[in-house]
């Protein structure tokens, strides 16, 4: 999905109706923190973040090169934006096996 097309509010919708842990991966810093507004309750992982890890947390935001941190945790759903990119070393489980995958590529939405 392009740029300004909804991948946060969706992810928001998505991750309210799931039952037990979630996982937010962004590959950058920034990201992490445009993202961070959207999910206020979310523990926030990446470069700066990383001494105040919550591993108590119900859902984190992490950048892709910290998610190692998170490897002890299993979580009832992953979402990963910008995930052309290869998928981070030390990639933390999901119970569920649900990994929503949000390219960021220059798509259309199809009519509904």
């Amino acid at each position: 999905m392009a740029c300004g097309t909804g991948k946060t509010l969706m992810i928001r919708v998505l991750a309210q109706n799931v039952s037990g842990k979630v996982l937010v991966i962004v590959p950058s810093r920034l990201l992490l923190e445009q993202f961070a507004p959207e999910f206020p309750t979310f523990c926030k992982v990446g470069t700066g973040y990383n001494k105040n890890i919550n591993q108590s947390a119900l859902g984190f935001i992490a950048v892709s090169d910290s998610v190692k941190f998170l490897k002890n945790i299993t979580f009832a759903a992953i979402f990963v934006d910008e995930a052309h990119h290869p998928l981070p070393p030390g990639m933390p489980d999901s119970n569920l096996r649900l990994i929503a995958l949000l390219l960021s590529l220059h798509m259309t939405w199809a009519k509904l």
